[in-house]
């Protein structure tokens, strides 16, 4: 079998090419993989070393773009593109069952998430939580400068920041059938309005989020027969809570 040094230098560069060719997904399991190889290794790397690579391997997995949970149970199984990813995660030896989801378990599960700088942690519970704050730009800003300030970090910095802003517009989308895109903008502080814009675009292509932009009346509006669906589930979640803690009592 090859030896731990040369597996951990391995998984290094294969991060770096599916950096280079796009693929956030299988970059992310690169370095999970490189950080569990080199905390292995007899002459292991320092703490502070350690600690970068498992903060490395967390913000790249935060990076990679969610995708929506009704296609990936529905659709996806027959979808080409699936079925490359699942083909050659295969040949990698990650798990067939490769996704955003998957990854972010197995970080937190592995304890590679506690492993990280303390930094890398509240951004991760600041952005994974169910239900965001509207100022979680203001919240997340402080610390999205100080990653990007990091040289191991800092090339996270723009997907980071697309993600602090699609949970902001999801949020937005449970709490508002139009919100003015004035207000929108001044509230995602991380991301300059063409910047929202474009996201906006792909995370409803994305079927992530229902919100269309009407420029004419400077508003955010939300897809009727959506909000209608998304209120009724809000509310059936809010009644189950609510019964759960009555039966607690």
């Amino acid at each position: 079998p090859p030896k731990p040094s040369s597996m951990a230098s391995y998984h290094a560069q294969l991060a770096q090419v599916f950096w280079v060719a796009g693929n956030g997904l299988f970059h992310a399991y690169s370095l999970t993989r490189s950080y569990a190889t080199a905390k292995s290794l007899k002459a292991a790397p320092s703490e502070a070393e350690l600690t970068a690579l498992a903060s490395r391997a967390v913000l790249a997995a935060l990076s990679v773009p969610p995708s929506s949970p009704v296609l990936d149970l529905n659709l996806l199984e027959y979808d080409l593109e699936h079925e490359k990813t699942k083909r050659m995660a295969q040949m990698l030896s990650f798990p067939s069952t490769a996704s955003r989801a998957t990854l972010l378990a197995e970080v937190v599960a592995s304890g590679l998430l506690e492993a990280a700088a303390p930094e890398v942690r509240e951004l991760h519970a600041l952005v994974e939580r169910k239900q965001v704050p509207l100022d979680l730009a203001a919240a997340a800003a402080p610390v999205l400068a100080k990653l990007a300030a990091s040289d191991a970090c800092g090339q996270y910095d723009l997907p980071l920041r697309r993600l602090v802003a699609l949970r902001m517009l999801q949020q937005m989308e449970r709490l508002y059938l139009t919100i003015s895109i004035d207000k929108a903008a001044d509230a995602i502080t991380v991301l300059q309005w063409p910047q929202i814009e474009a996201l906006l675009v792909w995370a409803v292509k994305k079927d992530l989020v229902s919100l269309r932009i009407d420029y004419k009346l400077g508003q955010l509006n939300q897809q009727r027969n959506k909000a209608d669906a998304a209120a009724s589930s809000e509310v059936r979640e809010s009644l189950a809570g609510f019964a759960s803690a009555l039966d607690a009592v």
